[in-house]
């Protein structure tokens, strides 16, 4: 209980079909924007955005069976997105099946707020029934990200360095993480 408020059951994962397209492009810039333009040398993520955020990209991806998106809603309202993808393998990984925790992005105006928990809670509980035996995901070796997952039971598996072109060189850094469902 959050502020007199159930979380739990006030937190809801809307898996995305073509109506929610925009929505879905919405949310995962402006929570992007919110959370990471920190990391371009230009504050510009154009980049990033056109791998992702594009209406031909999300209509894609919607249509393979290996990657699964969600609107996430608190109290029916969307504030934020959820991307699990079944494709991506994790070379440190041995136990099969895995999935990545590709992408959880809540609007700041609900960070701090004990969702992000509850919305990992709900994913886990997803796999676990669906037969997935470890969720696994990358997150910033700089920032709070880290943390919050390690206090999920995420354990750091090894590290990376982002790709993109126009990151700061400080910004590469990223864990990867795992943990057992």
């Amino acid at each position: 209980m959050e502020g007199g408020i159930n979380v739990d059951t006030s937190v809801c994962l809307i898996p995305m079909d073509k109506t929610r397209i925009d929505l879905y492009i919405q949310l995962g810039k402006q929570t992007y924007n919110e959370h990471y333009l920190h990391l371009w040398k230009n504050g510009i993520p154009s980049e990033y955005f056109e791998t992702y955020y594009t209406p031909e990209k999300v209509k894609t991806e919607i249509g393979d069976p290996k990657l699964s998106h969600f609107i996430v809603e608190w109290e029916q309202k969307p504030i934020g997105i959820v991307k699990l993808n079944a494709r991506e393998k994790a070379e440190l990984i041995k136990d099969k099946p895995v999935i990545l925790l590709e992408k959880i992005y809540l609007l700041n105006a609900y960070s701090g707020k004990g969702i992000g928990r509850v919305v990992i809670r709900k994913i886990e509980d997803l796999l676990r029934n669906q037969g997935v035996k470890i969720l696994w995901l990358d997150t910033m070796k700089k920032g709070r990200t880290l943390s919050f997952y390690q206090n999920q039971g995420y354990q750091i598996l090894g590290e990376k360095l982002l790709h993109y072109t126009n990151i700061k060189e400080e910004e590469r850094p990223m864990c990867i993480l795992s943990k057992p469902l």
